[in-house]
């Protein structure tokens, strides 16, 4: 019976180890259950269990946080709630993806300005060298390239592979985020590190009208 006893405790043990390793059973539910909840946009448990000691810079396997899920989904009020709480903003993914980064891919813009009145950061780079503004031209979000360039990132900045917001939008076909970069003083002129302008990008990618509309090289 002895013997039992203690087969029974060893495997108690076991288990125990494997639900919890980090060695903090209650705070390490309490974390895994933020994240849970975060991505279910189950509001109430979100709040509870950040009230009974989560830590609020948690992050899941993908390396996000509940902040950067609630900013996935566009919910202001719990992103708000979370920064007003002391939640980092710029804590990034494994892929090095902020919130910031995210808003701007996105287009939501009430997010993105949240966030940089909370601190976030607008210069980070993801792990292929993206920032927010090369994200914004990219996916054409014209209001977003407005806010950034109003924040003094330069328009002539060249990125990975000396490639400007210019030369992205173009290559896409975003014509009114070229339209509004060559209204702000974009150089046509500036060549990737293939010896290409922002025309012959456009011309190769097919994008006629954006090409027309960058003119002679």
């Amino acid at each position: 019976m002895r013997f039992l006893s203690y087969v029974i405790l060893f495997i108690y043990s076991i288990v125990a180890y494997a639900q919890n390793p980090q060695g903090e059973p209650e705070i390490y539910t309490l974390n895994a259950q933020l994240l849970a909840g975060a991505k279910q946009q189950d509001i109430a448990r979100v709040k509870r269990v950040i009230e009974e000691g989560a830590k609020l810079d948690s992050r899941n396997r993908f390396g996000k946080t509940a902040l950067f899920i609630f900013a996935e989904q566009g919910n202001l009020e719990l992103v708000k709630y979370l920064l007003d709480l002391g939640a980092d903003p710029n804590i990034p993914t494994l892929e090095k993806v902020t919130p910031v980064m995210f808003s701007a891919y996105s287009g939501n813009l009430p997010m993105l300005t949240m966030l940089v009145d909370h601190g976030a950061s607008i210069d980070e780079e993801d792990q292929v060298f993206k920032t927010a503004i090369v994200y914004a031209a990219g996916e054409g979000r014209v209001d977003v390239l407005k806010y950034l360039l109003d924040k003094n990132i330069p328009i002539n900045k060249q990125y990975n592979h000396d490639l400007t917001i210019l030369m992205w939008a173009a290559g896409l076909g975003r014509l009114e985020a070229v339209k509004l970069l060559i209204d702000r003083g974009a150089d046509t002129s500036l060549k990737d590190d293939r010896g290409k302008t922002a025309k012959e990008i456009a011309t190769q990618a097919g994008q006629n009208e954006i090409a027309s509309l960058l003119g002679s090289d």
